[in-house]
């Protein structure tokens, strides 16, 4: 199960949500479980839990498999598990290296190398994607 830490420049609070066995980032928007259900949303302030205080980061605590989707459903993504995620503003890192990154006039997701778009990434609990692919 994948839960995820906001965090702030400014002293808020540091709300967790999940365990959930997925997050998915789309339009930019943030969701939860299968059922897809709205956590937060993206703007240029950074991320907000429905219409709270504003988070610059998103910190992934358990590995994780990125997935990612383009527009006619094609999928790819990690073959091993990536620990040490952070969604840093509208940039994902796995420890020093960018995974992606949200183009706000066009809220999709842009991937190194090549700056391949896609229109979803999943976070994915690595222990429950390895089960569903042996």
């Amino acid at each position: 199960m994948v839960r995820l830490t906001f965090e702030a420049a400014a002293n808020l609070a540091t709300p967790t949500i999940g365990p959930a066995p997925l997050f998915r980032l789309q339009n930019g928007l943030l969701t939860c479980g299968r059922n897809l259900e709205p956590v937060a949303h993206y703007d240029v302030s950074g991320w907000r839990l429905g219409t709270s205080d504003c988070y610059t980061r998103m910190r992934v605590h358990e590995p994780v498999l990125i997935q990612f989707e383009s527009e006619r459903g094609e999928r790819t993504g990690s073959e091993r598990p990536l620990g040490n995620v952070s969604i840093v503003d509208g940039t994902i890192w796995a420890g020093d290296s960018v995974i992606a990154d949200l183009k706000e006039h066009n809220p999709c997701w842009t991937a190194p190398p090549g700056g391949t778009v896609w229109a979803a990434l999943t976070l994915e609990d690595a222990l429950q994607g390895a089960k569903r692919s042996s």
